[in-house]
C-alpha cells in the first residue's frame, strides 16, 4: 500500500497528463516578419544615436 505522499505525487501525474499539458510548446512559434522588423528598427535606433553623438545630435 502506498503512502499519502505517493498518492498525492500520482494524483498529480495524472492530473497532469489528462490536462493536455505534454502538448504544450515552450516557445510559441514567432511571426518571423515581426521578429525581423523588429530588429531593423532596433539597429536604425542604434545607428541614429551613434550618428547623433557623433555629428551633435539631433536638431
Amino acid at each position: 500500500m502506498a503512502n499519502a505522499a505517493q498518492n498525492v505525487v500520482a494524483t498529480m501525474v495524472a492530473d497532469n497528463k489528462s490536462s493536455g499539458v505534454d502538448g504544450v510548446a515552450a516557445n510559441p512559434a514567432a511571426d518571423e516578419a515581426a521578429v525581423s522588423a523588429a530588429a531593423d528598427a532596433k539597429a536604425l535606433d542604434k545607428m541614429a544615436k551613434v550618428m547623433n553623438s557623433k555629428f551633435g545630435g539631433a536638431k
